[in-house]
């Protein structure tokens, strides 16, 4: 990450302890515990790459592909949708109304069923699955899975995500939801936003078959002399969700497609198996 600005983090499913936490770009700790630190700490303050902003839960994004995995989700859940279930992709997805409107996929994917369009990721499959699922559907399952909550992790400042409603976009837009909305919200774009630490707890849900843990930094306290244990931090369950076998079956299949064959296929050179699913926001129009 050194060269890079942006944020990682890997938590463990089954208790939520954070096993790595990277945001760039930092600084060096050392320069501001000095008691003449003022300098050195209006230098950071003033840089334009905000040092200080821990971007794992201090910023959030347009999740993008990375929430077809919830579309998937409500649909099955919700019944609106089934493993089988397949669309055919063009390349675009035509939105009929008073003005027709295209909505671009980043290639022709042919004729794909659920696991074949986590996969490849293809934004047409869920351009139409979000549309039949419907944005109440998907609105609810967000808010199951808390990204439009804090996660509760044991360090300060978290933000939470940012799930929008039909009630909340009449009151500040004073505009209703339109069909154009749910296209966008399917595919993680619009007016949707989470923390890279929201989703990865989302993630964790679906592999903890829909338990979802407080994440924590802090595994325990140990004496100066580290020969006794005076505390271990406690496993806390924040949210259970109620998935079934068939949902959480179907989109881990599909996210070990996506290494087999997919969009995570840069991961296939590891030596055990993995599953996983790529997201790219889309910040300016195609064209």
């Amino acid at each position: 990450m050194a060269a890079y600005t942006g944020a990682a983090v890997v938590l463990r499913p089954t208790n939520g302890e954070v096993l790595a936490l990277v945001s760039k770009p930092d600084y060096d700790p050392n320069e501001i515990v000095s008691i003449n630190n003022s300098d050195a700490v209006k230098i950071l303050l003033d840089d334009k790459e905000k040092p200080f902003l821990n971007r794992v839960m201090q910023t959030k994004y347009p999740p993008a592909s990375t929430f077809k995995l919830l579309t998937a989700i409500a649909a099955l859940e919700t019944e609106k949708a089934y493993p089988a279930l397949s669309f055919y992709c063009p390349g675009k997805y035509t939105l009929k109304g008073y003005i027709d409107k295209d909505f671009y996929c980043y290639e022709v994917h042919g004729t794909s069923d659920l696991y074949q369009a986590i996969a490849k990721s293809c934004s047409v499959y869920f351009y139409q699955l979000g549309y039949r699922t419907g944005p109440t559907n998907i609105m609810k399952y967000a808010s199951y899975f808390g990204l439009n909550e804090k996660n509760g992790i044991d360090i300060p400042g978290e933000i939470p995500g940012f799930i929008p409603t039909k009630q909340w976009k009449l009151k500040v837009f004073g505009q209703q939801w339109f069909d154009g909305d749910i296209v966008n919200l399917s595919i993680g774009q619009g007016f949707v936003t989470v923390t890279p630490l929201g989703i990865a707890n989302f993630v964790c849900g679906i592999v903890n078959n829909g338990i979802v843990y407080r994440p924590t930094v802090l595994k325990e306290i140990r004496t100066p002399d580290n020969k006794q244990v005076l505390r271990t931090a406690e496993k806390k369950k924040i949210r259970e969700i109620p998935l079934s076998p068939m949902t959480i079956k179907t989109v881990e299949e599909g996210m070990r497609q996506s290494v087999l064959y997919g969009t995570s296929s840069q991961l296939r050179w590891l030596k055990v198996p993995v599953a996983g699913k790529t997201g790219t926001a889309q910040t300016r129009s195609r064209r």
